[in-house]
Formats: structure tokens, sequence, C-alpha cells
């Protein structure tokens, strides 16, 4: 699922500070990983930049420019 500005991403964000294609969340290995696209502003999960595909967990707390999105497992 990619995450972004982009009217076409699968879930569009209002954010002047969001990429057109900011992140992409992806099922690898049992796990649900996120992912930065090369972003301007970065992906945080936790308040940490994403650098490398990291683990969500349940109420993961994603900041995607100024939005912060909560991951809800299950």
């Amino acid at each position: 699922m990619i995450i972004g500005r982009n009217p076409e991403c699968h879930l569009p964000l209002a954010d002047a500070y969001a990429s057109s294609q900011h992140a992409r969340i992806f099922f690898q290995d049992g796990g649900i990983f996120i992912e930065d696209l090369d972003s301007t502003n970065g992906t945080f999960v936790n308040g940490i930049r994403v650098s490398d595909p990291s683990a969500l967990e349940d109420g993961a707390q994603i900041q995607i420019g100024q939005t912060i999105l909560e991951f809800k497992a299950g």
C-alpha cells in the first residue's frame, strides 16, 4: 500500500509536507513493514526516522509529513 500526497495513492494524504509517494506498507515473512520511498521529509515510526524497512507493531504511530496515523493489527 502506497501512502502519499498523490491522489492515486492507496492512502492519499492532504498534507503539503508529504511527498507524492511517501511511504509503502507491505506484508513480508508473516509481518507488516513500512519503508520510506525517498521522501523529502522522512517517515517516522514512534518518533524514530525509518531508513530501512521497519516492522510495524500494533499501536505504532506513523508520521508522514504532519499527518500521524496509528497502525492497528488484526
